[in-house]
């Protein structure tokens, strides 16, 4: 049983709001039952139900432990997607291990997120973001950024710089690989329209390689998390 909270420290420890919900409602955790607190910092520790009250729960937590983090630091540049597959691609790519998730605004994507809208679906990626680092066993949770402009997004990028494009048949992320897998990745991945010939020339001047995903025209989404999975097992930590 995980719980996320603000703050791992060892001794006793009040747990209110969406930390008693879970464990109280969803849980059912009763006095004595063991529980695994992580703050999204990486920073760990087990602890014991001492009390149960409504509304709050008492624990006492012990050693605190903090885990190492991937040796790739990812960043998903990703073009707004409809509704639940944005929520679905936060998820993944949480469970995937990205440290931050920046969705982007293009000339050709279909969602066109502004004002009130615009803040109640990041504070939806945070909530889905926090429950899938809990699911998954992460003691960090990723940044998910605000909303922004493509370009300045882009031009933000860090390390190694990859732009998937269904346009790009020629090169392969197999020969774009560095031989020293770098500590920061961003990657690039557009709406369901795909990015503008014009977004193209500002990725290669803010030092994107531009690749394609094989022979196959893949849905939005299935390009994200196939991108992330790609540099993952490449130069980062899975397989």
């Amino acid at each position: 049983m995980r719980v996320l909270v603000d703050l791992v420290a060892e001794g006793p420890k009040v747990l209110r709001d969406e930390a008693h919900h879970h464990l109280a409602r969803v849980l059912r955790v009763r006095v004595g039952d063991e529980v695994t607190l992580f703050d999204g910092s990486g920073r760990e520790a087990e602890a014991r139900v001492t009390r149960v009250w409504p509304g709050e729960i008492l624990v006492q937590v012990g050693g605190v432990r903090v885990v190492k983090r991937a040796p790739m630091s990812a960043t998903l540049v990703l073009g707004l997607l409809k509704g639940e597959k944005m929520d679905w691609v936060v998820q993944k790519a949480t469970e995937l291990g990205v440290a931050r998730i920046c969705p982007v605004s293009c000339a050709h994507a279909v969602v066109k997120l502004q004002g009130e809208r615009q803040g109640t679906r990041h504070a939806r990626w945070e909530k889905i973001a926090a429950e899938a680092a809990r699911q998954s066993g992460r003691t960090d949770v990723p940044e998910i950024r605000e909303i922004s402009d493509v370009t300045e997004a882009l031009a933000a990028g860090q390390g190694f710089r990859v732009l998937f494009h269904e346009g790009e048949r020629d090169q392969s992320l197999r020969r774009l690989i560095p031989a020293e897998p770098p500590a920061d990745v961003t990657v690039a991945v557009g709406p369901e329209g795909g990015f503008a010939p014009a977004e193209i020339v500002a990725a290669r001047a803010a030092g994107f390689a531009i690749c394609g995903l094989g022979p196959r025209i893949l849905r939005a989404e299935t390009a994200a998390i196939a991108a992330v999975t790609l540099i993952g097992y490449a130069i980062g930590d899975l397989g």
